[in-house]
């Protein structure tokens, strides 16, 4: 494995409102490890490391929603893509809660 450290990872707060889950039939009971409010990211993980990333256990709904995946398969930690419009097209960010 291989890492490379950074002093100041200044990376812009996300956040994940319950509103947005709430949306989202299959998250339900996995809401109050997804909800957080201005959190920045603090750990970026690479493609070289994808043992980190391939998910263990994946909750998804329908096409046109976005699934949670959990690269840890404990269940405390999910992943979610939040998908944006931008000039009508879709645009994909993922948001990983800090645990």
């Amino acid at each position: 494995m291989t890492a490379r450290t950074l002093k100041n990872l200044k990376l812009a707060p996300q956040h994940i409102r319950h509103a947005t889950v709430a949306a989202y039939p299959h998250l339900k009971d996995i809401a109050e490890n997804l909800i957080y409010d201005a959190a920045a990211p603090c750990i970026m993980i690479g493609q070289d490391n994808w043992g980190l990333i391939v998910s263990l256990q994946v909750k998804s709904g329908r096409a046109t929603q976005p699934p949670a995946s959990d690269p840890t398969g404990l269940g405390s930690v999910w992943v979610l893509p939040q998908f944006i419009t931008v000039n009508k097209y879709d645009t994909s960010l993922t948001t990983v809660r800090r645990f």
